[in-house]
């Protein structure tokens, strides 16, 4: 008789943790009450999905993409065998997350919400929360902003119902996002402070809350573009760089790379707009030197296009000053780093080709 043993599903609490500090702008859930059930599987058996589950998560931490959606593809019809619903809804859920970091956001789509409805099914409310704010964060990408933020109010409902604060402020964080794309800088900006107000209080109360120390982090630096953006007629970046230096630090000590390359990518623009152009390509290049360690298209891109926007911003004050030498090695590299930025796009786009979802 075959030996039996108890197999515990992963848990969301370190999973979704770890996936927090590595979502760059968009920040996920940690929630420990979503640990999944056990369940009785044969030590004989090979390959095992829990284990197919980890090593994809693994690979996604690595951010090998590709190696996870294979890892947790293989897993799901193990999971169908064996009638574990979360199971497959959690390899739906992650599949969907690492193609939508890939730009494959059809794919993405289509497998959130398959997974959405495994949640609703099984009135999982947790993981349906969570699962409606990835689906936001698609739609946000592709620039469907009036479903991305219908999605996120209804994650919020959700997580204020659960009475869970430290979802609540990824959310209202997320949500802020879409605001300022729809240039409702206010509803914005009044998103990120209740986020920041609700993160600081956990963190107050649990200095080991990581989630809520990744929301201050990133609502620092969405509040610094924000206060950006509102002072550029009085180039008063006063605030906006004080926000960005705080959410730096939240970066370093948790060590996310992704927030740590945006906030740089940002306080370049900062400093191209207070015309300190040495200051803002070395902010641009520490962005740039960060995101070309990692398989993420549209950051690098976003990175090298800023540079280059930068280099021709001081090529124009090179040539009023009369240096020319100096103005075309500017332009020259202006051109080089924008030739970068959309080759690098057009690879990305062409994996949008076939997305029905996609807005022009």
């Amino acid at each position: 008789m075959k030996q039996v043993k108890p197999v515990t599903i992963l848990t969301l609490l370190s999973t979704f943790t770890a996936l927090a500090l590595l979502s760059g702008y968009i920040l996920w859930p940690a929630d420990a009450s979503l640990a999944l059930e056990s369940i009785n599987v044969s030590s004989e058996e090979e390959p095992h999905p829990d284990d197919l589950m980890e090593q994809g998560v693994e690979q996604f931490l690595q951010e090998q993409f590709e190696l996870a959606i294979a890892s947790w593809q293989e897993a799901y019809p193990l999971y169908e065998q064996l009638n574990s619903t979360q199971g497959t809804s959690l390899t739906l859920f992650y599949i969907g997350l690492a193609s939508n970091r890939l730009g494959n956001y059809s794919i993405a789509l289509q497998n959130l919400e398959q997974a959405l409805e495994i949640s609703q099914a099984t009135a999982d409310r947790p993981t349906e929360s969570q699962i409606l704010s990835t689906l936001a964060e698609v739609f946000n990408e592709i620039g469907n902003y009036s479903d991305a933020i219908r999605l996120y109010k209804d994650s919020l409902t959700i997580a204020n119902s659960l009475q869970n604060l430290s979802e609540a402020a990824r959310i209202s964080n997320n949500l802020g996002l879409v605001y300022f794309r729809t240039e409702q800088t206010e509803q914005a900006i009044a998103q990120y402070q209740q986020s920041l107000e609700i993160a600081e209080a956990l963190v107050a109360n649990n200095a080991a809350d990581e989630q809520a120390e990744a929301t201050i982090g990133y609502a620092h630096h969405h509040l610094g573009i924000a206060m950006a953006m509102q002072t550029m007629g009085s180039r008063n970046f006063d605030a906006a760089i004080e926000h960005d230096l705080q959410s730096l630090v939240v970066a370093e000590k948790l060590g996310d790379q992704r927030l740590a390359g945006a906030v740089h990518r940002s306080l370049g623009v900062v400093y191209e707009e207070l015309d300190e152009f040495s200051n803002a390509i070395d902010a641009h290049s520490q962005s740039i030197s960060i995101f070309q360690t990692s398989n993420n298209p549209r950051e690098l891109s976003r990175s090298y296009n800023n540079r280059a926007h930068a280099y021709l911003e001081w090529a124009k004050i090179q040539r009023d000053a009369g240096d020319e030498l100096a103005a075309d090695a500017s332009l020259q590299k202006a051109q080089d780093d924008l030739n970068v930025a959309v080759s690098t796009l057009k690879a990305l786009r062409e994996n949008l080709a076939a997305d029905d979802q996609r807005v022009s």
